[in-house]
């Protein structure tokens, strides 16, 4: 059974239209990642295959320009499990906000993230909030906030919290810290993809964040 994914986009620039990009992922006999480009080079869809049967996960992408705008993630399985769009926003060229529609089992969920920069422009935080079991109110808050040793991840805070009134309400707070070192100079393939997305095939919980894509 594939389990249900998280998607971090995260505010990089696209490889070049010209450049090659990560095609497969294979696990023994089965294709379990592929990633399909257009003529030109551009990620057009990913797919996520579980090793042991035939589901799928879709992910569609959709561009204005150069930028990544929408992202579609679907499986093929009745009902759908995994039915999300993600919208991205952009400020000045940078990804600056992503709202996330869900509809799972007849449940409906919706997201607001917003992207924060520090006065360098190097990524500083994401906050996300959420309207869960289709609630018009904010029900939930989460945060990431990244520090960086150069162009790596040294270390991630992950708060979570739930909301109230719009608010977070910080008597529920509990976070956790991951930390990250010991980069070899390998070059990972997944940092030929395009560094907007940010996915893999097992459900992407803060200690299983695939950090190649900030490589």
């Amino acid at each position: 059974m594939i389990r249900p994914i998280k998607i971090i986009i995260i505010p990089e620039d696209l490889p070049s239209p010209t450049s090659r990009i990560l095609s497969k992922v294979n696990n023994g006999t089965k294709d379990t990642e592929e990633y399909v480009t257009t003529i030109g080079g551009m990620l057009s869809e990913a797919y996520i295959r579980d090793a042991g049967s035939t589901n799928t996960i879709t992910a569609s992408v959709t561009y204005t320009g150069d930028k990544i705008t929408k992202i579609k993630y679907q499986d093929n399985v009745n009902p759908h499990v995994v039915d999300n769009l993600y919208t991205i926003s952009y400020t000045n060229g940078k990804m600056s906000a992503i709202s996330m529609d869900q509809t799972a089992m007849s449940t409906t969920n919706h997201s607001d993230f917003t992207v924060f920069y520090d006065a360098g422009g190097q990524l500083y935080r994401i906050v996300e909030k959420k309207k869960m079991g289709g609630s018009t109110s904010y029900t939930h808050y989460v945060e990431h906030k990244f520090t960086f040793s150069s162009s790596n991840v040294a270390k991630v805070d992950y708060t979570a919290m739930l909301m109230s009134g719009g608010n977070p309400d910080t008597s529920t707070a509990s976070t956790i810290t991951y930390s990250y070192d010991n980069y070899d100079s390998k070059i990972n393939p997944y940092t030929t993809l395009p560094k907007r997305i940010f996915y893999g095939n097992r459900y992407l919980i803060p200690d299983q964040f695939l950090y190649a894509f900030f490589q």
